[in-house]
């Protein structure tokens, strides 16, 4: 007699089941998508090589990449570009996947050295994920003026200040001296003039006061009605 069992367990491995530990899932999906793979791009396309060097499933997510010859984002570690020149390399024909392993190459750029240690907040700001220094071909930064140097292609004059008021490493919220005069002296010339001090107000009496000039009669009289609504109200403006 044959029986059946109506509660056998799945015993069968579903193709994409590595999906659910992937550890893309718990970021922007347009991270691993740029729109571009030059200048600020390379920053974000680190960060998310970055999610995908901690990935436990990458070799999965990179041989699904191949299989199905997807023709943009990032995956298992690797650029469109990256995957091409894989697919043709001897590795690729000997169907052996990259070891996660493998000592990760020396960076090429100050950018992607800097990239390997940041990571952008849901909020917008760049966290800064590594130590107080950052080593890059002989020369040592701070991360503050490493991200500096990454966004505004120069070394900072003076020091690093933020603008948005948190530990944050984003190059637009970093200012130095240079940038803070700048800003300083826009401001300035943005504040309206100050009217000069006329005569029978007690600004023009002090005018007179300040400049050592002999005090007319209109600006001498406002300064004395000044001083008694000083003395009657505790203010020397006049009730509107």
């Amino acid at each position: 007699m044959i029986r059946t069992s109506y509660d056998a367990p799945d015993t069968l491995t579903r193709p994409n089941a590595w999906r659910s530990e992937a550890a893309c899932l718990r970021e922007d999906a347009n991270l691993f998508f740029p729109d571009g793979t030059t200048g600020p791009w390379l920053v974000i396309i680190e960060q998310a090589k970055a999610v995908c060097r901690s990935c436990p499933v990458i070799e999965s997510c990179l041989k699904f990449a191949m299989e199905s010859r997807a023709t943009d984002g990032i995956f298992g570690g690797l650029t469109t570009d990256e995957r091409h020149g894989y697919r043709r390399s001897s590795a690729y024909r000997r169907a052996q996947p990259p070891n996660r392993s493998t000592p990760q190459a020396a960076p090429k750029t100050l950018t992607e050295a800097f990239a390997r240690h940041t990571k952008r907040a849901e909020d917008g700001h760049l966290l800064w994920y590594g130590g107080e220094k950052l080593k890059f071909q002989g020369a040592i930064y701070t991360a503050l003026q490493a991200a500096f140097i990454v966004a505004h292609g120069r070394e900072p004059d003076g020091p690093v200040r933020r603008t948005c008021g948190i530990d944050c490493y984003r190059g637009d919220h970093l200012t130095d001296s240079v940038i803070r005069e700048r800003h300083a002296a826009a401001q300035k010339a943005a504040k309206p003039a100050r009217e000069p001090a006329k005569c029978g107000t007690r600004s023009g009496y002090q005018k007179h006061v300040r400049e050592k000039t002999v005090i007319c009669g209109p600006c001498r009289q406002a300064n004395t009605d000044a001083d008694r609504r000083l003395r009657r109200t505790g203010t020397t403006k006049v009730a509107v």
